[in-house]
């Protein structure tokens, strides 16, 4: 049989093979557990723009 046969069976038959590859590993969010505190005080805020990093938008 031609895998377009097979592939039009299986889905008739709600089948699905099996995939190798590997999938993301992301952590999902709990919504009713509150985040931890910041315990080291970050400050990623800048006073002011730096003058030597210009916008990258724009690219010649």
């Amino acid at each position: 049989m031609g895998r377009k046969r097979v592939a039009r069976q299986m889905k008739a038959a709600a089948l699905t093979g099996v995939s190798r590859r590997r999938g993301t590993g992301t952590t999902l969010r709990d919504a009713r557990v509150r985040p931890a505190s910041d315990r080291v005080d970050r400050n990623v805020r800048a006073d002011a723009p730096d003058p030597f990093i210009h916008s990258v938008v724009w690219l010649p």
